[in-house]
């Protein structure tokens, strides 16, 4: 466009300079010299003029589509412009929320050691009450086990003692009745010899004799025995209550000791489903960890 229009103004001046060059010719209306110069000027200004329009008219032809051109193209580069702005401004935010999560990452990166540090002391920690619980558990289980057996042992004795006092009752009532068999018989001797000497005596005096021997003992004999037997019968009934004592006491102690050992296992399966459960969730961290810091090095990389 620029050469276009140089090429117009040079073409227009050299025609200038050739009609300035050239006398001027006479005109064909005639008359003076300065009439004809004034003339000739005029035409030649006249046809300097059309081509100074032709010119320019071939210019606006040829600078128009170029100026549409040259405004599309501005406006183009304007809004390729704006959307390079939006890019960068995009990318810069991008930038940043990717230094935001780098930070994070190299934030845990540096409380990792520590967090992991805390986590297994904590199950150490565990790991060592659980272990206490154990033996606490081992220790109660084998007292209770140890209290049992005494306390089978202890009733085995009294059933031995019961046993044994059963024997010595039926062996002292054995020899009871032996040595009351052999009084009767003794008193029966009495009786005998005692009405023998009253046959043989005068009848007053015999009257003032007792009657038998036989029938005063056999009284004493009735009126001593119940309260033997009474005695015996009482301790007998103690002994049995201190066994049916004993034998609420074993079940009471078992059922303590029953409830007691099913709270040792209820906190002991709780202690491993914990256990379990802290070690997956310490597994899934490490994992996470694992997948940031191959995150972090593929970011290094690129």
């Amino acid at each position: 466009m620029v050469r276009s229009t140089s090429g117009s103004k040079a073409a227009s001046s050299t025609l200038s300079n050739k009609a300035r060059a050239k006398p001027p010719a006479p005109h064909y209306l005639g008359g003076s010299n300065n009439l004809v110069g004034e003339r000739h000027r005029r035409q030649v200004a006249e046809t300097t003029l059309q081509d100074t329009k032709l010119s320019l008219r071939t210019v606006t032809h040829e600078l128009v589509p170029q100026v549409e051109e040259l405004a599309k193209a501005i406006k183009t580069i304007q809004i390729e412009k704006h959307q390079q702005l939006d890019l960068d401004e995009a990318a810069q935010e991008i930038l940043e929320d990717i230094q935001q999560q780098l930070n994070a990452i190299e934030t845990q990166q540096n409380n990792f050691p520590r967090a992991v540090e805390d986590r297994l002391d904590q199950l150490m920690q565990q790991i060592s009450e659980q272990a206490t619980g154990d033996k606490y558990l081992t220790a109660s289980h084998e007292f209770l086990t140890k209290r049992m057996n005494a306390v089978d042992d202890a009733v085995d004795c009294v059933r031995k003692e019961v046993a044994r006092a059963g024997e010595l009752q039926y062996e002292a009532k054995q020899s009871l009745n032996k040595r009351v068999s052999e009084l009767d018989e003794k008193l029966f001797g009495f009786d005998k010899e005692l009405l023998k000497i009253k046959l043989a005596l005068p009848s007053a005096i015999a009257a003032q004799m007792p009657t038998a021997f036989s029938d005063q003992v056999s009284s004493r004999k009735l009126a001593e025995l119940p309260l033997g037997g009474m005695a015996l019968q009482q301790k007998l009934q103690e002994i049995s209550q201190d066994i049916v004592s004993l034998k609420a006491d074993a079940v009471v102690y078992r059922a303590a000791d029953r409830k007691q050992f099913d709270g040792f296992t209820n906190r002991l399966r709780e202690s491993l489903k914990s256990h379990q459960s802290m070690k997956k969730e310490l597994d899934t961290r490490l994992q996470q960890m694992q997948l940031c810091y191959d995150q972090v090095g593929s970011h290094e990389v690129l």
